[in-house]
């Protein structure tokens, strides 16, 4: 099981990695090339980083439910690496820094944290569920 584990965090970790580096990548691309609406530059940043911080949690809390102390730590990372990013895309043609962008950035980082939390606990009902001995027919009758 150790085995498995370790093999499941290596994938997360790879995954984290070249999903952070797409992302860095696509967000420094100038806008002329890739051109479109306010809505879905909000849509867009909002999913990256529901992605990011998902991935992120997945390497980080793997197979466990989230502290306070992990949503503060990687909400953080996620604001700080948006407001960043936001900050050298002011020096790429044709981008800007906007603080909606980065609103939308927190945002997602936040639907990615609660989406890992819902995952987390879906995957430990299944569990709980099948590893759980399921009583025979008549077992109960008597404790009731």
């Amino acid at each position: 099981m150790i085995e498995r584990t370790s093999h499941r965090v290596r994938i997360a970790v790879v995954l984290l990695v070249l999903y952070w580096a797409a992302l860095f990548v696509a967000t420094h691309v100038p806008m002329s090339i890739i051109d479109m609406g306010h809505n879905r530059d909000k849509v867009a940043h909002f999913s990256a980083y529901a992605g990011l911080t998902f991935l992120l949690a997945w390497v980080l809390c793997y197979r466990r439910r989230l502290t306070l102390r992990d949503w503060i730590a990687l909400l953080g990372v996620a604001a700080i690496y948006g407001a960043v990013d936001e900050l050298f895309q002011s020096w790429v043609p044709g981008r800007s820094a906007d603080l909606w962008d980065w609103l939308a950035d927190v945002g997602g980082a936040v639907f990615g944290i609660a989406v890992y939390e819902s995952v987390q606990f879906v995957s430990a009902r299944l569990a709980d569920r099948i590893t759980r001995p399921t009583p025979l027919l008549g077992e109960d009758e008597g404790k009731a």
